[in-house]
Formats: C-alpha cells, structure tokens, sequence
C-alpha cells in the first residue's frame, strides 16, 4: 500500500505547496511585475491627457453618449479622480489577463502534471489526494493577491485614496481567483491540459461577452451582474466602495475550490469526470505523415482562434466610429494615439492600434502551439513519434509551416472581422473589407519573427521555454507602455512589431517585411537544425 494511501486529503500540503512555488516562482514575479507598471504607467497617463476636471468630466459625458466603448469597459463611476479612471480603464482587463495567468497555473501544475506522471511520484510520498491541487491554486493566488497588495499601495503612493486603491486590487485578485477555480474545476472534468485550457477559457470568455452585453444596454445589466466582471465593476473603486461584492467574488472562489478539491479526492490519477472519447480502430488513411499528424492535433487549437480574433475584430471595427468621435474631442488624445499608429487621422489611427494589439494575440497562438513540441518532447510522446520513419525535422518544421499558415489565417480573421463591422457602419463594405485585411496581413512577418524564435528556443534551450513568452511579453511592454511612458524611439525599434509598415495612411515599403521574413527563416532554420542534432529530452 502506498503511503498516500493512509494519508489525509491535506497531508503534505506545505511541501508540495513550496514546491509548486518554487517551480512558478519567475512566472509568479513576471506576471506581478508587468502588471503592476502597467498600472501604474496608465495611472500617470491620465494626468497628461486630462489634466484638468473639466476635461475629465468633458470625457466621461461623452462616454455615456458612445455605449460600445461602456459595454467593453464598464460603467465610470468616478470620472474626476485619477484613480476612478484608472479603475475604469484596467478593471476588466486585469481580470481577464490575471484570470487566463491563473487558470493555465493551476491547469500546469494540475491536470498537465498527471498527464506526464509527476502526481503520481509525488503521491508516492505521504501526500493527501487534494493537496497537489490546492497547491496549484495557492501559487495561482499569490499572483493575483500580490497584485492587489501591489497596485493598492502603487496608487497609494501617486496620492490615491487607500480605500479606493484597495478596492480596485482586491476586486481584480478576487475576480482573478474565481477563473483560478474554474480552472481547478476544469482539470478535474477533462482528461488532458490542452482540453481543460480551453474548457476555463471558454468559460472566461463566455464571461466576459456576457459583461460587454449587459453593459451595452441598461435593461440588460442583469447579465453583466451574473459575471466576476460585473461584480469587480460593482465595487466602485474611488467612487463609495461597495465591499459586499469584494466578498462575494472571494466567497465564489472559495465555493468553486471546495467542489474541486472534493471532486479531487473522489477520483483516480489521470481519470477525468467526462471520459475520453474512444478514438478509431485504424487511423485514418491521411494519417500517413507528421504533418497530417500535427494538423490533426493542433487544428481545433486554430479554430478557436481564429473565431476568437474576428469577434475581437468585429468588436474593434464597431468601436472604431465612436472611438473617432470621441478622441476628436481631446487634442491630447488624439496626439497621443496618433504616436501610436503614426501620421495617420484619428480613425485610421485607432484601426491601426487596435489592430498591433490584437497581432500580438495572434503572436501567443503561435507560441502556445509551437510549444507542444515541448510538452511532447517532456512527455514521451516525441520519442514514440520517433521510432516510426519521422525525422526530428520534419517533426518540428512540419508545426511550425502550419502555424506560419495559421498566423495568416488569423490575421485575416482580424481584418475581415474589422472591415465587416466597420463597413458595414459606413455603407462601404467593398472598400473597408480589402483595405482593412491587408492591413491585418501586414503584422503576419513580425508575428513570424515571435514564432522563429520560439523554434529556436525549442532547438537549442528547450529547459528555457519561457524565453518565448518573455519575448511576446517584452514586445506587448514595449509597445503598449512605451509610448505611454515616453520612452526613446529606438526601444520601440528593438521589437519586430515596430517594423510593420502603416500601409495605408503611409507609404508601403517591403524593406521591412521581407526583412522580417528573412529574420524569421533564419531562426527557424537555426532552431530545427539544432532539434535535429542535440538530444532527446534536451
């Protein structure tokens, strides 16, 4: 019998938790880090660009008269305050980016540690069933609560009010930590990370279209109140905190964790509440080649993808009128975001911004899929590929010609999405539609150079896989915070993103993209011959 076998559910909860900690510990530090400047970098911007009530009351009228820009953002209860306006303007967004951070944590070191064997080696000592899980979610709670405890006392000390500053952190940390048990919830009903990943994301997702409805429309904010977004909203930071929803976003958590960690207790290693689906005698006849293989596995991946960027993209070309509508009204904005995307009207401007953030979606499509390879690799499946006629180069470059195709696929999703909404708006479909899906084509190159270097990490460090998300993570830094902060233009130039022509508004120069192209090839030609060399587990 084995010793867990006697063990209480909680048994070994402190070691397995400082385990977990120490495994987590630079993503637990980056995500903190990156979030919290990113508070306090648009908490300063407000200053610059309204730096007098007028102006900022000016602003908020204006905001209740444009309903699309309150659904994505929700209600400005404060539009006087600096921290009012910043609460308004990251309160979803944090939820959201802390919520995915926590939900693929707890999934990590969770369902995708059973999948490899890690769980059973570590029930093998005397660990209670619930532990590794309850482990799981505290690492994912030390994000989000460190940045409550962060970005209470950064706006602290810019001169905000504490009590408002502790109701944003605490509305964003309890907001983060009820996806953070829907993950834990997900990786119990499904058999592998990959499903329970997209199970707790489709969640988050349907979660927060719910909130953008009912904040659209005043009849239907009972919608938006059914969601974690909604009631991180109803918090009022700055503006009479109303702390019963802070404790309600925390007593949820709370709720969903203890059906999950007894869920947990009540099941076999590796088993899942919904069963796997018996495969196929034989494989199919097309399933003769490694690339075949891999669009099998990586295809429904790129379907979400895709019809996640064109509602994202739909949801930008909608804004995109109001949007000109309202930053024509403040010449500092409109300055502001003209820096962003160029020499360009204000309009043109916001397409062209909106359309650099969503590539760097399409940039995390490629890294997490490139990634698998990895995720084979540490679990044997890659060495079991191998002992059938497959080359390591073929293994490699085979997902990576795939995900090269998929970045334009998703591309043109984004601008499709855009131009259909947004010439629809304008009666001008035949013009906006082309116009705006080339634009969207023209960060494919860039994106490529994010999935060339994430070959190259695979060939040559696979130990260090973070280095692919640190360098998505530092070109998301650069650009969106660079302007912000008034950095030097030469930082912006460090990231291939800069290099993407601003066709139409200026003129189109193929310099740069065929340099990124080139830039892009070479890494991955660089990261697959070394995969085909070094050894297997790296």
């Amino acid at each position: 019998m084995s010793t867990s076998a006697t063990a209480g559910p909680m048994t070994g909860l402190w070691p397995v938790s400082r385990m977990t900690l120490r495994l987590a510990r630079v993503r637990i530090l980056a995500w903190v880090v990156l979030m919290t400047v990113l508070t306090v970098a648009v908490a300063r911007a407000w200053d610059s660009l309204y730096p007098t009530a007028q102006g900022r009351l000016e602003f908020s009228a204006a905001l209740q008269a444009s309903p699309a820009l309150t659904s994505l953002l929700g209600p400005l209860y404060d539009p006087v305050s600096t921290g009012g306006l910043t609460a308004w303007r990251l309160g979803s967004g944090m939820v959201l980016v802390l919520g995915l951070a926590s939900i693929f944590l707890v999934v990590k070191h969770t369902r995708a540690d059973e999948s490899v064997g890690r769980t059973d080696l570590i029930r093998s000592a005397r660990v209670g069933r619930a532990s590794p899980t309850l482990a799981a979610f505290g690492a994912a709670a030390v994000i989000d609560l460190a940045f409550g405890a962060t970005s209470t006392a950064a706006l602290v000390l810019l001169g905000e009010a504490p009590s408002g500053a502790a109701a944003f952190g605490l509305s964003v940390a309890g907001g983060a930590l009820v996806f953070a048990s829907v993950g834990v919830l997900a990786a119990q009903a499904v058999s592998t990370s990959r499903a329970a990943n997209g199970l707790a994301s489709l969640v988050l997702a349907a979660s927060f279209m719910a909130y953008a409805v009912g904040n659209a429309d005043s009849d239907l904010d009972a919608i938006a109140l059914a969601t974690p977004f909604g009631w991180a909203s109803r918090t009022r930071p700055f503006a009479g905190e109303t702390w019963t929803w802070v404790a309600l976003l925390f007593a949820v958590a709370a709720l969903l964790l203890v059906v999950g960690l007894v869920v947990s207790t009540r099941r076999d290693v590796g088993a899942a509440l919904i069963g796997t689906r018996s495969g196929r005698r034989q494989a199919a006849p097309w399933l003769r080649s490694v690339t075949t293989l891999a669009w099998r596995v990586d295809r429904g991946q790129l379907v979400t993808w895709v019809l996640a960027m064109l509602m994202l993209g739909v949801f930008v070309g909608y804004l995109a009128k109001t949007a000109s509508d309202l930053l024509s009204s403040n010449p500092q904005l409109s300055q502001f975001l003209e820096r962003l995307g160029g020499d360009a009207g204000v309009t043109d401007s916001y397409v062209l911004v909106m359309i650099a953030v969503l590539s760097f979606g399409s940039a995390a499509y490629a890294v997490s899929t490139l990634l698998r390879t990895h995720a084979d690799e540490e679990s044997g499946r890659l060495e079991l590929l191998l002992s059938v006629p497959a080359s390591r180069r073929s293994l490699l470059s085979s997902r990576a010609l795939l995900v090269a195709g998929g970045v334009v696929v998703i591309q043109a999703a984004v601008g499709l999405g855009v131009g259909l909404s947004n010439g629809a708006a304008n009666d001008d479909l035949r013009t906006l539609v082309p116009r705006y899906v080339a634009v969207a084509l023209l960060a494919v190159p860039a994106v490529w150079v994010i999935a060339g270097w994430t070959v190259a990490v695979i060939g040559a460090v696979p130990r260090f896989t973070w280095l692919a998300w640190l360098a998505l993570a530092y070109c998301v830094t650069i650009g969106e915070l660079g302007p912000i902060l008034g950095l030097p233009d030469w930082t912006l130039r460090t990231t291939p993103f800069w290099f993407t022509p601003a066709w139409p508004v200026e003129e189109m120069s193929v310099v740069p993209v065929v340099a990124l192209v080139v830039v892009s090839l070479v890494l991955a030609a660089w990261g697959v011959l070394r995969f085909e060399r070094r050894d297997i587990p790296g």
